[in-house]
Parts: C-alpha cells; sequence; structure tokens
C-alpha cells in the first residue's frame, strides 16, 4: 500500500497540467454534458476547457490557461470553416464537424492541432481504447479477438449466451404450447 502511495505522489508530480476533476472519470463528465447538450458529446478540446477548470471558473494553472486559449482559437477557427463550408453547400446543419471521422473523432480534430497526436492505445481525454479501434481498424470481432484475449473470451460468452436464450425461447414456447393443450 505504501510502495502504490509513493508511485502515486511521484506521478502526480510528474504532470505539468493536472485537471481539476478529481476521482470522477473524464467518459462520465463528457456523459453529463451530452446529457445538457441534447444528446451530442463534448469534443476533447471543450472537454479539456472543463476539465481543467477549477469550481472558481479559473484555470489549474498558467499553462493550463494558455493551452485551452489556444483550443479555443481553434475551435473558433473550425466553427467559422464550418459555416462557411455550410453556406456554400446550402446544406442543412450536420453533426459530423469537417475533416472528422465520426467513428474516430480524436483524428484531426482541434485537441490534435495543438496538442499533437496521441501515441499508444490511450486516446487524451477519452481513456483507454483498445488497439484495433486506436488504430482505426474496421473494428470486426475478428480482428479483435485475433489480438485480444479478453475479447476472445467475450465473443465465446456471446456465443454461449444466444445459445442459451435460443434455449429459453425454446422452452418457452413449448410450455405456452402445453399449456394450450391442456385448457383444452
Amino acid at each position: 500500500m505504501q510502495k502504490a502511495s509513493e508511485r502515486g505522489k511521484s506521478n502526480r508530480s510528474n504532470g505539468k497540467v493536472p485537471h481539476a476533476t478529481g476521482s470522477k472519470a473524464f467518459r462520465r463528465i463528457a456523459h453529463d454534458m451530452a446529457k445538457k447538450r441534447n444528446g451530442k458529446m463534448p469534443g476533447r478540446a471543450l472537454m479539456y476547457c472543463v476539465t481543467h477548470t477549477k469550481k472558481d471558473k479559473n484555470y489549474v494553472n498558467l499553462e493550463a490557461s494558455q493551452i485551452a486559449d489556444s483550443l479555443q482559437n481553434v475551435i473558433r477557427e473550425e466553427e467559422e470553416e464550418k459555416l462557411e463550408q455550410d453556406d456554400q453547400d446550402g446544406d442543412e446543419e450536420s453533426d459530423t464537424e469537417a475533416g472528422i471521422d465520426p467513428a474516430r473523432p480524436w483524428i484531426n480534430d482541434g485537441y490534435s492541432k495543438v496538442m499533437g497526436e496521441d501515441k499508444g492505445s490511450r486516446v487524451s481525454l477519452m481513456g483507454h481504447l483498445t488497439l484495433s479501434i486506436r488504430k482505426g481498424n474496421s473494428g470486426s470481432k475478428e480482428s479483435d479477438s485475433n489480438s485480444n484475449p479478453l475479447a476472445k473470451k467475450l465473443s465465446a460468452y456471446e456465443v454461449k449466451m444466444n445459445d442459451m436464450q435460443k434455449e429459453i425461447d425454446e422452452l418457452k414456447a413449448e410450455r405456452a404450447h402445453q399449456s394450450a393443450a391442456a385448457t383444452q
């Protein structure tokens, strides 16, 4: 326990820009924000600004403030580009931003323009994603199960669950048939 505590202190001291959310998960914060935004999930740039702002509405430190200013400038520029594009196209407003892949919204977004691309399987402000999703793989079960033993187990459980559901449905149908025959 003491070693874990020391390791935690060391890791926290290495961080230059701490967040101000405490133990609340970023995914939970994003979900709460989406509820307030009619189901639209916030982008990483907005998430950064929210998670690095203290209760008194100030940023946690000067570096966080500078990063947030840069992110807000990028957000403004993207919104202006989107408005110009919508005016040119004459289309209705869409939920997807220009140049953003809805399946992988962390690629080419405002946050990655300011902070750089994420490395590894962790995506900043989104938590851990499976490596196949991170790399933009098709997301097929076959590719996931080949590279991830947990996905393989999950797939086996899904098959087992489907078989059990079929058996339950057959038993219900048999019971209904028996009940109908008994009432006649």
